[in-house]
């Protein structure tokens, strides 16, 4: 797949929302304990990894 052509306000929206999915995840995994929340959070870790580091 090919890459995408972001701004660079686009790409702060995205990573900030990205970020926002992760924190979200991760609230929810520290206050159910749930592990299917902490698999959810490192897929949003995990694209912000491979697409913006």
């Amino acid at each position: 797949m090919g890459a995408i052509k972001l701004s660079n306000v686009k790409k702060s929206q995205l990573i900030d929302s990205l970020l926002d999915s992760y924190n979200h995840y991760m609230q929810l995994y520290k206050v159910l304990g749930d592990q299917k929340y902490k698999d959810r959070a490192d897929i949003f870790m995990n694209t912000l990894k491979h697409y913006f580091s």
